[in-house]
């Protein structure tokens, strides 16, 4: 399975495009960007999957009914394009988004391949090892691009000898 780990502000929305917008709250989240998310699963296989890393995941549940106004958006705007999310990160604290990857990781009981994280934000990705799976985009001016899609893809082509030996160890520990 591949996963992309998914921050909203700065990757699914922008400054540039709220300022196009009359009204934001009615449509925070830019449909290219969608597209392109959708373009990125599409193109990286069907065992990919989304899981939730940015501050919406506050008001993002499994379960639609729990969901709170952040929730209600993310699903019904992916939703509009076939998406899904599958899960969110823990809430470790602030700035540990790098943790909480790990966390993630370590708690999922099946095996994954490859990740990546698609964010604005440096949460000290390179501190943490995990620079090599980090697409940065920009929250002033454009969010998800095509070029970052195609970085998304280089990286979900890889196989980490890490995640090959912890997904063997789990296997085999059966």
């Amino acid at each position: 399975m591949n996963i992309i780990f998914l921050d909203v502000d700065g990757v699914l929305d922008s400054l540039q495009y709220w300022q196009t917008m009359d009204d934001i709250t009615k449509a925070p989240i830019d449909p290219d960007a969608v597209r392109r998310l959708k373009d990125l699963v599409g193109r990286a296989g069907e065992e990919t999957e989304i899981v939730l890393t940015s501050s919406w995941r506050g008001g993002w549940e499994k379960d639609p009914e729990q969901c709170g106004a952040e929730g209600e958006i993310l699903n019904d705007t992916l939703g509009r394009e076939g998406l899904h999310i599958l899960d969110k990160t823990p809430v470790l604290g602030l700035g540990t988004r790098p943790e909480e990857i790990r966390a993630w990781l370590d708690a999922y009981p099946g095996p994954v391949d490859s990740f990546v994280i698609l964010d604005d934000a440096d949460f000290r990705w390179e501190e943490a090892g995990l620079t090599p799976y980090w697409v940065q985009t920009d929250f002033q001016f454009s969010g998800l691009q095509d070029e970052h899609v195609e970085k998304a893809l280089e990286i979900l082509s890889r196989r980490p000898l890490s995640l090959r030996w912890r997904n063997w160890k789990r296997k085999w520990h059966q």
